[in-house]
């Protein structure tokens, strides 16, 4: 790129009012040695700077593009080791903890209500003291890691997740799981950690707000699950309060998980996942979220379709396609009917491939043949009706 002194002057102009000197600068005069003659070196330095400004590559928050299909998250792409390398945390800022040491994956966050410091741990094998937001490790192999906090006078506020609904539709329904899982026992009483979520219009804010867009209780209203997603420390046996000590592996409170939670998350539109972090009383434990899971529940399938119908002797072989699409859940069995679809019986056993066998009937006797497909979610949609009859098969010999 050929560099020109009006190049450099328009890049400060908005904030130095620069101007070409009319004396003392040749048009044919290279503009970078006019800039470092002694006199212009102020000058200079500045023009650098705006140059590397304006080349530098703008950092964004990146939600997580949720399309409808199952996104999952172990953590386990994260690098922290055993040595904690401690970051700083702008308080009332929503950090992207990708951006901190550890390696964290893409549209999870941070959001400290309290001052800003070094409040975030690169890696705690659950020995650290220090309140703030960590990666959670352990001694196992592979090591075992998730993302979580220890309370503090000095560090409390939310942590999770944002997800951007990029589907195409509005959802109406989801599900969600994770893992609630610690590495160091609180000293003096179970910790409890709150879980609430809400949608929002507006994309994360990363500089210092508490409005819209954060994780603040001032961004708007925040609800808990139908089913609570709440967790807390153990009060007896492992995790429970008494002297501090590591924990490995990390150990699961417990697995939480809420089923076709209704919601109307527009197309475009956010979801805000968060988990609070507040100081209890004595020193707290280190405890966090692990094996994270968002999808869709699971409807009942497509219609499949009938390709044909074999007469045997008291018998119906029908052949068929499985339907276009099993509704998020294995098709486990099949259902027929030879009335019409009045009435479905369940084959017997279970059969899940092409073609079915219809045993019991009357040859002569012309049946209206539907069959459908079955889930967990239910029995899906039933093909078209399909005249066959039953007969007697003579097989003659040469």
């Amino acid at each position: 790129m050929k560099i020109t002194l009006s190049c450099i002057c328009h890049l400060l102009s908005a904030a130095r009012g620069c101007r070409l000197p009319a004396a003392g600068y040749r048009n044919s005069q290279n503009p970078i040695s006019y800039l470092l003659s002694s006199s212009r070196r102020g000058l200079a330095a500045a023009a650098v700077m705006a140059l590397a400004l304006s080349a530098a590559p703008s950092v964004m928050a990146a939600p997580v593009n949720f399309s409808g299909s199952t996104y999952t998250q172990d953590f386990q792409s994260m690098t922290g080791t055993t040595t904690a390398t401690a970051a700083s945390l702008t308080g009332g800022a929503m950090v992207e903890i990708s951006g901190l040491g550890g390696g964290g994956p893409s549209g999870w966050y941070t959001y400290m209500t309290s001052a800003t410091g070094n409040r975030w741990l690169s890696s705690d094998t659950g020995s650290s003291n220090a309140g703030g937001f960590r990666q959670l490790v352990d001694g196992s192999s592979p090591t075992g890691r998730a993302f979580g906090s220890q309370g503090s006078g000095n560090a409390a506020g939310f942590y999770g997740i944002v997800l951007k609904n990029t589907s195409g539709s509005t959802i109406t329904s989801i599900t969600i799981s994770f893992d609630a899982v610690m590495n160091r026992n609180p000293s003096t009483t179970a910790n409890p950690t709150a879980v609430s979520y809400r949608i929002s219009s507006t994309d994360v804010v990363t500089s210092a707000s508490t409005a819209d867009g954060t994780f603040a209780n001032s961004a708007g209203t925040w609800s808990t699950f139908s089913t609570d997603l709440s967790f807390t420390s153990p009060s007896s046996g492992t995790g429970a309060p008494g002297t501090q000590a590591a924990i490995t592996p990390l150990f699961k409170i417990a697995t939480k998980t809420v089923s076709s939670q209704s919601v109307s998350w527009p197309n475009n539109s956010f979801l805000y996942i968060r988990l609070s972090e507040t100081d209890d009383s004595g020193s707290d434990a280190s405890q966090g979220i692990d094996n994270f899971s968002i999808s869709l529940p699971a409807t009942v399938p497509a219609a499949p379709t009938i390709t044909s119908i074999t007469p045997g002797n008291g018998q119906l072989s029908v052949a068929f396609t499985a339907p276009s699409s099993d509704g998020g859940a294995a098709v486990t069995n099949y259902k027929y009917s030879t009335d019409g679809g009045t009435t479905f019986t369940a084959v017997s056993p279970a059969a899940t491939t092409s073609p079915i066998t219809i045993t019991g009937l009357s040859n002569g006797t012309s049946y209206n043949v539907q069959i459908r497909a079955v889930n967990a979610a239910g029995d899906g949609t039933a093909t078209a009706s399909t005249a066959a009859t039953p007969r007697t098969v003579i097989v003659t010999g040469k």
